[in-house]
């Protein structure tokens, strides 16, 4: 009504000038101001409360009453990635989004938990909070001296002790086999009681097992040494080696001596197969060659060779035109390795003609012993 008390102007809302002209599809909608700022507009409530209009809500928040959630269908308000659009979501679906969450420390942090006392746990076992078992930390409170340690370096210290305990035991069964006084560290003598080799079993010593002694150029330090060492003993190396038939030799050419029938060979170390000795062992060795040639040349040679080099010879250079044998010797004390082989080989000039060496045993053969 005007002031006379007569009806003008609009009678319903639609039919102001600045308002909407229908109320189709804009239920519980509300009438907000538009961005222009000239009139009114419809909005749903949800596109109302975002950070564009700037409403307020806290004290509707404040002022609500307090609820615990019980059966997870309650509700809550959240918004979305952009924090514009208001949505509802299930407390329950909250738990579960919780639960079923995966990020890097997941897997350990999961193993962290309490016991019925409320005592920390790892992985459902006690964890023994004492101070003096923490030695690795990543800080150190100085007022009350408590130490925090994160999940990782927990882990560390614990691998750590193990290996430790893992030593002790190894340490602590060997301890009894032992009795020792003082540190056994720098000069300071490991007492080994005389009952020490009581009741052991006797064996006998090879030359390459090393022995305990007191070297007393030394102030008595405890040293090791080889059998083999200290001389004399047994020596088992020896050899006698024949042929079984002549043996043709052509002219002036370096030619191996096929010594092929073994009458003793205590190590077995001679091989008829390429009419070589190898040394079982290193030490001096006698090498001893005869060789018995079927007939006469102007010079014949024979040669004593060492991994397939030349290292003794001996000839003999006939002196006028009779025909009769000859012998030949030549003895040698010669330094073997273990695994050096030895060879004999003969030559003879300046005669053209094949010549041959007798296979009569007492006057060609090869005798190998060792001395040291």
């Amino acid at each position: 009504k005007n002031g006379n008390g007569n009806n003008s102007g609009s009678s319903t809302f639609k039919d102001l000038t600045d308002t909407p002209a229908d109320y189709a599809g804009k239920q519980k909608n509300i009438p907000v101001v538009n961005t222009a700022e000239d009139g009114l507009e419809f909005k749903s409530v949800r596109n109302t409360i975002d950070k564009d209009t700037n409403i307020i809500i806290e004290e509707f928040f404040a002022n609500a009453e307090a609820h615990n959630s019980t059966d997870g269908t309650e509700k809550v308000l959240i918004t979305d990635e952009n924090n514009e659009i208001i949505k509802t979501i299930t407390t329950q679906s909250i738990a579960d989004l919780v639960e079923n969450h995966e990020h890097e420390n997941k897997a350990i942090i999961d193993k962290f938990g309490e016991d019925v006392d409320g005592k920390p746990t790892y992985n459902g076992n006690s964890v023994d909070t004492t101070i003096s078992q923490r030695d690795v930390y990543d800080g150190l409170d100085s007022n009350d001296n408590t130490i925090s340690l994160s999940a990782k370096q927990g882990k560390a210290l614990k691998d750590k002790q193990d290996d430790q305990q893992t030593e002790i035991n190894t340490n602590t069964a060997k301890e009894t086999n032992a009795t020792h006084t003082g540190e056994v560290t720098g000069d300071t003598a490991l007492t080994v009681q005389k009952e020490i080799i009581t009741n052991k079993t006797a064996v006998t010593p090879a030359d390459d097992d090393y022995v305990l002694i007191s070297d007393t150029s030394d102030s008595g330090k405890l040293k090791k040494a080889l059998k083999s060492d200290f001389g004399g003993g047994s020596l088992t190396s020896a050899c006698r080696i024949v042929m079984s038939s002549n043996q043709s030799i052509p002219s002036q050419t370096n030619t191996k001596v096929q010594f092929n029938t073994v009458e003793s060979d205590t190590d077995s170390e001679f091989s008829t197969a390429n009419h070589r000795f190898t040394s079982a062992k290193g030490g001096k060795y006698l090498i001893n060659v005869s060789l018995n040639f079927r007939t006469n040349t102007s010079n014949n040679t024979i040669k004593i060779y060492v991994n397939g080099s030349e290292k003794y010879k001996s000839f003999y250079t006939r002196v006028g035109s009779s025909d009769y044998y000859q012998a030949i010797k030549l003895p040698a004390v010669v330094d073997l390795a273990a695994g050096d082989y030895v060879e004999i080989y003969v030559y003879h000039s300046p005669d053209t003609a094949d010549r041959s060496v007798s296979n009569y045993a007492p006057a060609t053969y090869l005798s190998i012993t060792q001395l040291q």
